[in-house]
């Protein structure tokens, strides 16, 4: 993710490459179309190659575009570091009584 002087961020997301379609400059939006514009070269150059790209506000925290975006999958290997990221935390979280203890008392409120 670059953050860039005007309030807006060029985030790239992990892509299987080999499952990316191909670029295709002359489908762009309007929109698409001023931005990409004013990338730097790496950036177009990120984009042509098939990532995933979000151009965001930061100032409104809204999407201002996206580039190969449509039909995205996460690779295998995303979605396999997120899962052990977040079971080493929720093991770490019912590893105290007192966390376990409120998950048994709701267990049970929802159960009646």
């Amino acid at each position: 993710m670059k953050a860039r002087q005007h309030g807006t961020a060029v985030i790239f997301l992990e892509t299987d490459l080999e499952k990316t379609p191909p670029f295709d400059e002359t489908s762009l939006s309007e929109i698409q179309r001023s931005v990409f514009s004013q990338l730097s070269t790496r950036e177009k150059d990120k984009i042509k190659a098939g990532y995933a790209t979000r151009i965001v506000d930061l100032e409104k925290g809204e999407c201002v575009c996206e580039f190969n975006s449509e039909d995205y999958v996460p690779p295998q290997s995303a979605i396999d570091s997120i899962s052990r990221y977040l079971a080493s935390k929720i093991r770490e979280y019912y590893a105290d009584s007192k966390n376990r203890e409120e998950l048994e008392k709701r267990r049970k409120e929802q159960s009646k």
